[in-house]
């Protein structure tokens, strides 16, 4: 049963982004385009000069229309998120998989 008073409870199936942390979207976008091509992207000065997590956090938690653009790059390279971390997850099962199956063994 559902809280409806508190809205926080409920699940938000049309929202993409619902319980993805803004600080979340820009590591997984760090990590998959770099700062070089998201700076090409969105031509902020955060990405292109002495880029950090933190310091993009602080200017796209003020701006608005550049966390828009940010969401959408975020949205846009979703599926290639998800590429990348199936086979990346079926390596660890094998390996993880492997070493149960040694120390049975022994």
């Amino acid at each position: 049963m559902t809280n409806k008073l508190n809205p926080m409870t409920q699940q938000h199936p049309h929202d993409p982004l619902h319980g993805v942390s803004l600080a979340r979207i820009m590591e997984q976008l760090v990590a998959h385009l770099g700062w070089a091509e998201m700076g090409f992207l969105i031509p902020i000065r955060c990405f292109t000069h002495d880029p950090s997590i933190n310091s993009s956090l602080k200017f796209l938690r003020r701006t608005p229309w550049a966390r828009a653009k940010v969401e959408r790059l975020y949205l846009d390279c979703r599926f290639e998120f998800i590429t990348e971390v199936a086979p990346q997850q079926e390596a660890i099962e094998s390996l993880s998989g492997s070493m149960a199956s040694d120390t049975e063994s022994q």
